[in-house]
């Protein structure tokens, strides 16, 4: 895949679009045709230092559950929902996550990056801050 491969224009429209909708379905659908420009854009931001929730999961996963493809070789998983999956989450290498998931969002998904030292939330983390205590 190289750029060429992607809407990104129809994505920013479908993104003013669903900013101004209430219904989350709706939203969802509308934003369900642009999943794999969705996630090469929080890569790209993540990759500039514009977001990052910098969780990282406990346990992360080393292989994709549907095709069984090693995470790290593409640096990229998807820990979501299924489209067909009464509710089940898988994890899911990023061509899993096109053909099966559902979207990137709290609730929905997370778009996680191998950084070299570990796996750690890049997109769909929790939309409040973590805290963190301090030793006093």
């Amino acid at each position: 895949m190289d750029a060429s491969d992607f809407d990104f224009a129809g994505l920013g429209q479908a993104l003013l679009d669903q900013a101004s909708m209430s219904d989350y379905a709706r939203r969802t659908a509308m934003l369900a045709p642009f999943r794999a420009e969705l996630a090469m854009l929080l890569v790209g931001m993540r990759k500039a230092q514009i977001i990052g929730s910098n969780e990282r999961p406990p346990d992360p996963a080393e292989t994709c559950d549907s095709c069984g493809t090693e995470l790290k070789v593409s640096g990229l998983y998807v820990d979501g929902k299924l489209q067909d999956g009464g509710g089940m989450w898988a994890n899911m290498c990023l061509t899993c996550f096109l053909e099966q998931g559902t979207s990137i969002g709290w609730g929905v998904g997370q778009l996680y990056a191998y950084d070299g030292v570990g796996w750690q939330c890049i997109g769909g983390g929790s939309p409040e801050p973590a805290i963190v205590e301090e030793d006093e």
